[in-house]
């Protein structure tokens, strides 16, 4: 089975009002990075895979939401819905995420710390400011980055191909990425940034189904076609 395993999705929102419901008249979307802005259409899926637990958001926070979601799910599959509501009660008094700012979120006696980035950082500056921590008991859990993955660790695989992923992607060619897991699956989809149609797929009924797409890519195996 997959045990305790973590994984992310991006889900397309069908019709109905896409408004969100921080109401920052843009301003959110104007001072983050692109990459990080929130979008209309889409929501993103965060899962904790043992009786499934998963938390949706506009926001592609994937490591903020994944650690989260490490601190609720073993609570969660043993007290159910009086977790939840405790939780979401905490949740709900979490300041809204501001650019440039470092923030504070308390849950489940846990203080979670992170910097939210911002359009006009520097690349290659350290993105952790670990502020006011003598005032918090106990100390924070800080969290080095809000979204970004160890991005060596997902294209060590597949580093001879890399010159011809970056093409694609800055192409916007399709490409179906053949792994595994679920987590190995999206975590590759997530460093190939966003172009117009990255599939993640991890069941072999797909090998077959989708050999007709233009670009195949099947991690663990050196091979792309």
């Amino acid at each position: 089975g997959l045990g305790d395993t973590q994984f992310s999705f991006r889900l397309r929102q069908a019709g109905g009002s896409r408004n969100s419901p921080f109401q920052d008249d843009g301003r959110y979307n104007r001072e983050a990075p692109l990459t990080l802005q929130r979008e209309a259409a889409h929501y993103f899926g965060y899962v904790y895979f043992r009786q499934s637990l998963v938390l949706v958001s506009r926001l592609p926070y994937v490591n903020l939401f994944q650690c989260l979601l490490q601190l609720i799910a073993p609570e969660y599959f043993d007290k159910l819905e009086p977790c939840l509501e405790a939780v979401c009660n905490e949740i709900d008094q979490w300041p809204p995420p501001v650019p440039g700012q470092t923030l504070n979120l308390p849950v489940m006696g846990v203080v979670i710390q992170v910097r939210i980035p911002s359009r006009v950082d520097k690349p290659g500056s350290s993105p952790v400011k670990q502020c006011n921590q003598e005032n918090l008991l106990p100390a924070p859990l800080v969290l080095p980055s809000v979204h970004e993955l160890d991005l060596f660790r997902c294209f060590q695989p597949v580093l001879i191909h890399i010159q011809m992923l970056w093409e694609l992607m800055l192409l916007g060619e399709p490409m179906v990425v053949m792994a595994p897991s679920p987590t190995m699956s999206s975590e590759m989809v997530l460093a190939l940034t966003r172009p117009n149609i990255v599939v993640g797929v991890t069941n072999p009924f797909f090998i077959k189904t989708l050999q007709h797409w233009p670009h195949i890519l099947r991690v663990g195996e050196l091979r792309v076609s």
